[in-house]
């Protein structure tokens, strides 16, 4: 019981108190009045509805007393409700917002752990990638040097630089690839209808083969690795991948 409770319930029981306090003192006074007083005095038997008066006209008092008593003993129970009321209500109000929290702390912790989660597959596919780019990079270092045959017509051919020049970082083995590109380009355009042979073609092969896994890998890389491979101009490599395979033919053609 709270102390308001506790406060409501003795003024309850005050009234409780009161209202016997002042009937006893009444009946006390009723009992003086008409025994061993002579302010009443009864002069001749009392016909049966004169005493039903005189009974009347004595308990009225008390009849309104304790309608008194009554009334503030409802008042002070119905105040009581009201309290605990809005006790109640502002209970309510302090659980709903516990659990406002707490729904908003359960969707933090959902998200903390989607972003964990997020962050252990990004991890996962960065090292899956880092694998298919050092295999990219070996298999560069083993054509290393390889260069590109244009038959420029008669008999003569002229060497072109080959992509696998440098393969000491995958930045060097785009720029690489990149300038191979050029070169063959610009070659054939200078010797038009010419055909260009190359020694490498299974190695092109298995890099392209290679870049198509990359490609498949990179929607679930971390963003930091996704910036670095564009930075590094990863479509530029698989563009003149598919470009030295599309006019390279392999020497014994």
């Amino acid at each position: 019981m709270t102390q308001t409770e506790a406060a409501e319930s003795a003024k309850t029981s005050g009234w409780v108190k009161l209202g016997f306090l002042f009937t006893g003192l009444y009946v006390a006074l009723v009992a003086w009045t008409v025994g061993a007083s002579d302010f009443v005095k009864f002069s001749a038997p009392m016909e049966l509805h004169d005493l039903a008066d005189a009974l009347a006209g004595i308990f009225a008092p008390l009849a309104f007393l304790w309608l008194f008593v009554a009334t503030m003993v409802q008042s002070q129970e119905l105040s009581l409700q009201r309290r605990e009321l809005q006790l109640t209500r502002r209970e309510f109000e302090q659980n709903r917002q516990v659990a406002k929290e707490q729904a908003e702390e359960a969707r933090n912790q959902a998200k903390f752990i989607g972003t964990q989660t997020e962050m252990m597959v990004w991890a996962e596919n960065d090292k899956h990638l880092k694998v298919v780019l050092d295999g990219i990079t070996t298999l560069v270092s083993q054509g290393s040097r390889q260069q590109i045959v244009i038959r420029t017509g008669q008999g003569e051919s002229k060497l072109v630089r080959g992509p696998f020049d440098r393969a000491a970082f995958i930045g060097d083995v785009i720029e690489s690839f990149s300038s191979s590109v050029e070169a063959v380009r610009n070659a054939l355009e200078q010797f038009p209808g010419r055909k260009a042979t190359f020694g490498r073609i299974v190695l092109l092969r298995e890099i392209a083969t290679l870049l198509a896994e990359v490609r498949s890998i990179m929607p679930g890389t971390s963003p930091k690795q996704k910036a670095e491979l564009a930075q590094l101009g990863f479509e530029r490599f698989e563009a003149a991948t598919a470009y030295l395979l599309e006019v390279c033919k392999p020497r014994d053609e």
